[in-house]
């Protein structure tokens, strides 16, 4: 079955539980029948969100290879850190199940939903310093300036096990089952960077120069895997049709092996300043790529540090070379 038609099936489900989910208003007003033990129908309709154990997997380690990256420049002199992005926690998610019971206690379920995760922040460094020197004086400033924002959407197509416990008023359930899910992640990035010097001389003529750097882009990729869930809870009969209920569930699904592509753009830029002659050699010079791939993890190693960050990007080739490490396709969970 194709990517197409599993996605067709999973929004042809939900339309089919949301236009279903109105025979119960109708049939509320119809004389109570005596309910027999044989097989019957439900809609369970759900929404809510679910803790993120690990923050995604290789997400949370690309996170955090940036922070430590920052927090460890930050801490070298006349550096000052930014740093604003936080371990993704929550995921949110709903789905509707069409449940066929064989008997009061046991039933086959088949869902889908809509399963939402983003992990969005900004991080940096700004650096000033001061110098004198026998003929004068010099500034040099420098900042750079950087967003990530990842969306992971993922549709489920799920298979599940029922178990159900009347309970006079109440029912206890419980499900466990299996299922496919059709994933997207898109990642979009900025960059600002700039770098600014002048100096101030009684001897010479002061000098000014200024760089600037701006780009942007965004990385696409798609991955469908196995994945299995389960849950239980309690629902209260608020009439013969309807039921309002309170669930805790769980989620097991690897996305590994993601591939799709990637395109930024930039602009540079560069000037320089001369007392008695003003600004001169300014020059601008744009760009831009763009390519296929698959979306890798690894550890890019930082002489000045002595250490190893790490990094996820879309690649057309494997990375290699001296300064890549623990090189692996990058696994994104919705554990």
């Amino acid at each position: 079955m194709t990517r197409k038609s599993l996605r067709t099936l999973s929004w042809l489900l939900i339309l089919v539980g949301w236009s279903l989910v109105f025979f119960p208003v109708f049939a509320a007003a119809a004389p109570p029948e005596v309910k027999k033990a044989g097989p019957s129908f439900s809609i369970k309709l759900s929404g809510g969100a679910g803790y993120a154990l690990n923050g995604g997997g290789d997400l949370e380690q690309a996170r955090l290879g940036r922070i430590n990256y920052y927090t460890d420049l930050g801490g070298e002199d006349s550096y000052t850190a930014i740093l604003n992005w936080k371990k993704m926690s929550f995921i949110p998610s709903f789905g509707i199940d069409l449940i066929f019971y064989l008997n009061p206690n046991i039933g086959i379920g088949l869902g889908s939903g809509y399963i939402m995760a983003s992990s969005k922040g900004d991080y940096g460094y700004t650096y000033k310093y001061d110098g004198s020197e026998s003929w004068g004086s010099y500034t040099l400033d420098s900042k750079g300036s950087y967003v990530r924002d990842y969306k992971i959407n993922a549709i489920p197509i799920v298979f599940n096990l029922y178990y159900k416990m009347p309970m006079g008023q109440m029912n206890f359930y419980a499900y466990a089952g299996a299922g496919l899910y059709i994933g997207k992640l898109t990642h979009d990035y900025t960059v600002d960077e700039s770098l600014n010097y002048q100096d101030s001389s009684t001897y010479f003529l002061d000098e000014k120069y200024e760089y600037t750097y701006k780009g942007n882009g965004t990385e696409k990729v798609k991955k469908n895997a196995l994945g299995f869930n389960g849950g239980f809870g309690l629902e209260y009969n608020l009439g013969s049709n309807i039921a309002l209920g309170l669930e805790v569930f769980g989620r097991f699904v690897n996305f590994s092996g993601w591939d799709g592509s990637y395109s930024e753009e930039w602009t540079e830029r560069e000037r320089e300043w001369l007392e008695e002659s003003g600004w001169y050699n300014d020059q601008t010079v744009t760009g831009d790529d763009k390519g296929s791939g698959k979306l890798w993890y690894y550890e890019s190693y930082d002489s000045d540090f002595g250490k190893q960050y790490g990094q996820m990007y879309v690649w057309e080739e494997k990375p290699s070379g001296s300064s890549y490490r623990a090189v692996k396709e990058a696994a994104i969970n919705l554990n």
